[in-house]
């Protein structure tokens, strides 16, 4: 899989230890939290476990309306704190092409999935689709140019999003867009709501796009931390103790 070069990388550290710091430090608090690219809301999910034990106020955005619909509302089923929303962010309100595998919608093939075509074409073409089918027992095209199909799905704005569901403040931002998420950080007005914690995954976004991710968060204030791929940026402060047994665990992750 892509990831991003080590001269660019940020403090390395062990970034669910991070989140588990964070969700303990403000237990007594509510904090809100919005997810972009929930997909079915628990796979591999860094926010899951603090949504569902802290009850944090959340709302989850997830464009696919396949694993909206089958996946993503089941995870939360009578979760009154979570609010579910078929969309995906955008600078503006309205429609946009959406691509994805057209012959599974097994988890590994939708967690491709992107508004970024050249990354899923990055995934076909170096044969990772083809050797997730066959160990899933997926049925695969003959031909490569049938593997991806084109949809449309809905967008909103940030703004647009939190307005509707009454959200002034933002605690937690976590993004995984497949490629995309360093559009949808500058879509986020950094100025006006400070999230304490974003959490994005960088490891597919091209080495200009990443650096200008790192700028952007850099410039409001951010601590940026950087662990297999994914990139989290905090205000708050982390003892030094913590961060010398986060950063040990990170270490013992990769030997």
């Amino acid at each position: 899989m892509a990831t991003n070069p080590r001269h660019l990388r940020p403090e390395l550290t062990c970034l669910n230890k991070v989140v588990h710091y964070f969700a303990e430090s403000t237990k007594s608090d509510p904090v809100y939290c919005m997810q972009v690219g929930a997909n079915d809301g628990k796979t591999n999910d860094p926010v899951h476990p603090c949504i569902i034990r802290y009850g944090w106020e959340s709302i989850l955005l997830e464009p696919d309306p396949h694993v909206f619909e089958h996946e993503l509302k089941q995870t939360y089923a009578g979760c009154e704190h979570v609010r579910l929303e078929n969309l995906a962010i955008a600078p503006e309100k309205g429609y946009r092409s959406f691509y994805r595998l057209a012959f599974s919608k097994a988890r590994w093939a939708t967690g491709l999935s992107s508004f970024n075509r050249e990354h899923l074409e990055r995934q076909v073409h170096k044969g990772y689709a083809a050797s997730k089918a066959r160990e899933h027992g997926d049925h695969l095209p003959a031909n490569e140019t049938d593997y991806i199909e084109k949809t449309k799905v809905r967008t909103d704005t940030f703004y647009g999003i939190l307005s509707r569901h009454g959200f002034d403040r933002l605690d937690v931002l976590c993004i995984d867009t497949e490629g995309y998420d360093y559009e949808v950080l500058k879509s986020f007005d950094f100025s006006s709501l400070r999230p304490r914690l974003v959490l994005y995954e960088s490891k597919d976004l091209s080495n200009e796009d990443f650096a200008s991710s790192l700028k952007l968060l850099g410039s409001h204030g951010y601590r940026l931390f950087w662990q297999k791929g994914d990139t989290m940026a905090v205000t708050f402060k982390i003892p030094f103790l913590k961060q010398m047994m986060f950063k040990t665990e990170a270490f013992l992750e990769k030997l």
